[in-house]
Order: structure tokens, then sequence, then C-alpha cells
């Protein structure tokens, strides 16, 4: 097993150290001021355009934003990939020996995506990262709600979850219940 795991990460380092030279040869990240300045000017040229009565760019902007939204779509589940890939090594596994040939639960998977982030995230994302079902993220985070190792805040539509203060210095059962 051991030896399958290591041609597995071998096998990731080439192709991700390909990806990253590709990008670099290409000019990709070299790229992100000029299209930041661009997308500036062009929020700027559509608040002016929508200024006038005759809004006959209308067509136009809705190209570039057909176009980018490809783009866009092309380029999230990379974004995505690499966002989780970049946390693998912050996984950590129960300290209790009978737990270590199975799967981490989906408990500690949360808690490691939240101190591999370093910020709060939504459920949503929280199950994204962390590789579980919305049910299993969502069971999982009431749970550290309830042990008050994680914290939920609402900001507009959306409640952000995020570790609780001190978390990480005490085990997650050590600290109060609170909602």
């Amino acid at each position: 097993m051991v030896a399958n795991v290591s041609k597995t990460l071998a096998t990731a380092a080439d192709v991700l150290e390909h990806l990253h030279q590709a990008l670099l040869r290409g000019g990709f990240a070299g790229g992100v001021p000029a299209y930041r300045a661009m997308t500036d000017l062009l929020f700027g040229q559509r608040a002016w355009s929508l200024s006038r009565a005759d809004d006959h760019l209308a067509a136009q902007f809705q190209q570039v934003a057909a176009k980018a939204a490809a783009v866009r779509d092309i380029l999230e589940p990379y974004t995505e990939m690499m966002r989780r890939l970049s946390a693998v090594a912050a996984l950590e596994l129960p300290a209790q020996p009978e737990l270590m040939d199975e799967a981490p639960a989906p408990r500690d998977r949360v808690v490691a995506t939240l101190r591999a982030h370093g910020r709060p995230l939504t459920a949503t994302a929280l199950a994204r990262e962390a590789g579980l079902t919305r049910m299993q993220a969502g069971a999982a985070v009431r749970e550290l709600v309830a042990a008050g190792a994680v914290e939920a805040a609402r900001t507009g539509r959306r409640t952000l979850y995020g570790l609780a203060r001190g978390e990480g210095e005490e085990p997650a059962d050590r600290h109060r219940t609170r909602r």
C-alpha cells in the first residue's frame, strides 16, 4: 500500500509540476495585472454606457460576459481542485490507534479543512473542500457547533463556520456548548 501511495504522490507531483511550468511558459501568471486592468476599465465603461439613454453597446458587453463565463467554467474546477490539493498535507488523523486504518471522521475532516483554510467557510464550501456530502458536512458542523469547537456567523443569507477561539489548543470536548 505504501508503494502505491508513494507512486500516486510522485505522479501527482510530476503532473502538477508540468501544469505549473506550462502556465508559467504561457504567461498565465503574468497576465493577471492586464486582466485586472481590463476588468476595471470595462466596468467603468459599462457604467458609462448605462448612463446613456441609448445603450447600443449592450450586446457587445453581453458577448464579453458570456466569453468570460465560459473561461470561468473551464478554470473554476481547476481552482477548486488546486485549493483542495493545497490543503491535503494539513489533513490530520485522530490520535486513537484503533482509528488509524479508517478514513478520518467527517468531524475531523471539517476541523482540518477549517485549519487549512484559516478562515470561515459556508457549509457547502466545507463539504466540497473536505470531500464530504452536504449531509455529512452539515451533521459534522452541527456536532462541532454543539461542542463549541466551531462557531457560526450569519452574513446576509449565508452562514459561515469557523474554528472557535482557542480551537487547536484544547480538545473539542472541553469546550462548553454554545450556539
